[in-house]
C-alpha cells in the first residue's frame, strides 16, 4: 500500500472526484474536501487560523457598516441612525459621532481627497473636520411682481439658484412675467444655514435663455430688474436634481454612481451634486447586488450573473451578458494591480474582484470575468458577503 503525503496541501476542491484530490509525481499535492479555522500557503503549508480578538465599544449600541478609507487609514460605522469614527487603537474602542445619516446600510468611496457617504437621509461628505450634505435643495420659485415706471418691456424669465461656497444648486422652476416697466422679485426663504448666497438669473425680453443677472447674500429679500442688456454668464443647471442617495456608491468618470432596486443612477459630470431624472440612468433587467467600476466600464451583479457596462459615459454603454454563476450580494470590491496576476491587471488596471457560488471571480479592467476556482469549488450559498483583500489574500465573510 503506497504511502500518502499529507503537504504539501493546495487548497479546497469540493467539486472533483475523490481520485482527482491526490495528484503524483515529482510535485505532489493534495486538495482537501474542506479547510476550517486553517490558512495554507502559497508552499502548501497548513497553519492554524489565529483567533479573532474580541473588541469591546464603550456603549450598548452594536457598530454597523465598518469602513476605513484607503487613503487617511480614518475608519467610520454607523451606530444607530449616526456615522461615528471609530479610534481601533485602543482595546475598547472609542467613537465621535460625525452626523445623523439613518438607519440604512452605509456605502462610502473617495471623492477628491474627501469621504462620501451614501445612507437613508441622503448623500454626505466628510473633509476630516466636519460632515455635510452634498447636495443642495432646488429652490422654490422667486415671486415676481411688475412695476411701472420702467424701460422694460416683453415677456421676461426670472429664476434663482442657491449657493453654498463655490457649489450652486439646480435651478428653480422659471416665472416669466409679461413686464412693463420694471420686475420686483422677492426671493425665496431659505432654512438651511449653510447657505451662503444665491444667484438671480432672467432673460432678455421674450427672450428665451436664462443669462446670470446678479449674485446677492442669503439674506436678500428683493431685488429690482431695471435693466436686461448686461446679463452675464448662461446658467448652467437648468432642469437638474438633487443627487439621490443609494447603495454601493462609487466614483466613476468623474461621477458619482448609486443603484436602487434594478437602476443605476449617475451624477453630472464633476457636479456630484446634481443628477438628471431623465437620462442619468441605465435600467438593468434584475435587481443590483453590487457596482465595481474599473477603467473599462462597470461591473454590475444581477440575481444569477453579472454585466459588463462598457463605456466611459452614461449615454454611452453598451451592455455585455457574463453568464458565470450566481453571484453573493454586496460581495464585489475593487482590488488593485499588485493583488491580481500581471496578466490580469491588463497594464497595472485595478480589477473588480466578486464571490459566486463557484469561488471567487476576478472581473479584469476590459471586460473579461475569470472565475479562478472553476472546477474546484462549487456550492457556495449566501444571502449577503463582504469581501476584503488582506496580504495579497482574499477573504469574505457571508451570511
Amino acid at each position: 500500500m503506497s504511502e500518502i503525503k499529507l503537504l504539501p496541501a493546495s487548497g479546497i476542491n469540493n467539486a472533483a472526484e475523490d481520485e482527482a484530490l491526490f495528484v503524483f509525481g515529482d510535485e505532489p499535492k493534495l486538495f482537501l474536501r474542506e479547510a476550517l479555522n486553517v490558512n495554507i500557503s502559497r508552499m502548501g503549508r497548513v497553519d492554524l487560523m489565529s483567533q479573532p480578538m474580541p473588541i469591546a465599544v464603550n456603549d450598548d449600541v452594536a457598530l454597523s457598516d465598518l469602513w476605513q478609507s484607503p487613503l487617511h487609514k480614518d475608519v467610520f460605522a454607523r451606530r444607530g441612525s449616526h456615522l461615528v469614527k471609530v479610534d481601533t487603537k485602543q482595546e475598547l474602542w472609542a467613537t465621535e459621532e460625525l452626523a445623523e445619516v439613518g438607519k440604512a446600510k452605509l456605502h462610502y468611496c473617495l471623492l477628491n481627497n474627501t469621504v462620501c457617504i451614501s445612507g437613508a437621509n441622503g448623500i454626505f461628505v466628510y473633509d476630516g473636520m466636519k460632515v455635510e450634505p452634498i447636495t443642495i435643495d432646488t429652490p422654490p420659485k422667486p415671486m415676481v411682481a411688475n412695476q411701472e415706471d420702467g424701460s422694460l418691456s416683453g415677456m421676461i424669465g426670472v429664476a434663482v439658484s442657491w449657493l453654498r461656497g463655490a457649489k450652486e444648486s439646480a435651478l428653480s422652476e422659471v416665472v416669466f412675467t409679461d413686464c412693463n416697466g420694471y420686475l420686483q422679485v422677492t426671493m425665496p426663504v431659505c432654512a438651511d444655514t449653510s447657505i451662503t448666497g444665491a444667484k438671480l438669473y432672467a432673460t432678455t425680453e421674450n427672450g428665451g435663455q436664462l443669462l446670470l443677472f446678479e449674485t446677492v447674500s442669503a439674506q436678500a429679500r428683493q431685488v429690482v430688474i431695471k435693466s436686461v442688456r448686461k446679463l452675464g454668464v448662461p446658467a448652467k443647471f437648468k432642469n437638474l436634481s438633487p443627487m439621490i442617495s443609494g447603495d454601493y456608491l462609487s466614483y466613476w468618470k468623474g461621477r458619482l454612481i448609486v443603484a436602487k432596486s434594478n437602476v443605476l443612477h449617475f451624477s453630472e459630470a464633476m457636479a456630484y451634486h446634481l443628477y438628471d431624472e431623465r437620462h442619468g440612468f441605465v435600467q438593468m433587467p434584475q435587481r443590483i447586488t453590487f457596482v465595481v467600476p474599473v477603467e473599462g466600464g462597470l461591473w454590475v451583479g444581477q440575481i444569477d450573473h453579472v454585466v459588463f457596462l462598457r463605456g466611459s459615459s452614461p449615454d454611452g454603454l453598451t451592455v455585455e451578458h457574463k453568464y458565470t454563476q450566481s453571484p453573493v450580494k454586496d460581495s464585489g470590491i475593487l482590488i488593485d494591480a499588485e493583488s491580481v496576476n500581471g496578466e490580469l491587471s491588463q497594464g497595472g488596471h485595478a480589477c473588480a474582484l466578486w464571490l459566486a457560488s463557484n469561488g471567487f471571480v476576478i472581473g479584469t479592467a476590459e471586460g473579461q470575468a475569470i472565475e479562478i476556482h472553476k472546477g474546484t469549488i462549487q456550492g457556495i450559498e449566501a444571502n449577503s458577503g463582504n469581501s476584503v483583500v488582506l496580504a495579497q489574500r482574499a477573504y469574505a465573510a457571508i451570511t
